[in-house]
């Protein structure tokens, strides 16, 4: 199994999944947003969450960035006390 290249580098669109998976997709030197690869019938396009398609065009390719850690809550705050006045 090949691994996954590492979000922050640009791959040439033709490694890009062909599964569905949400990637980043730039045109030359234009970052076109989070899309997916799409292959129906008689229609093959890329489709950004944005709701535009791409029709041709697309170069490269990104891996999503992994999500951030999960915070501790902080909600309700605490009440500030006396002494931090």
């Amino acid at each position: 199994m090949t691994e996954a290249p590492a979000f922050g580098i640009w791959q040439p669109i033709k490694t890009a999944p062909r599964d569905g998976t949400r990637v980043l997709v730039a045109s030359g030197e234009k970052v076109n947003g989070i899309g997916r690869y799409i292959n129906r019938p008689g229609e093959v396009f890329w489709e950004m969450d944005s709701g535009t398609l791409i029709l041709l065009g697309a170069t490269h390719w990104m891996p999503l960035p992994p999500p951030p850690p999960k915070a501790k809550s902080s909600w309700p705050p605490t009440p500030w006390s006396e002494s931090s006045r």
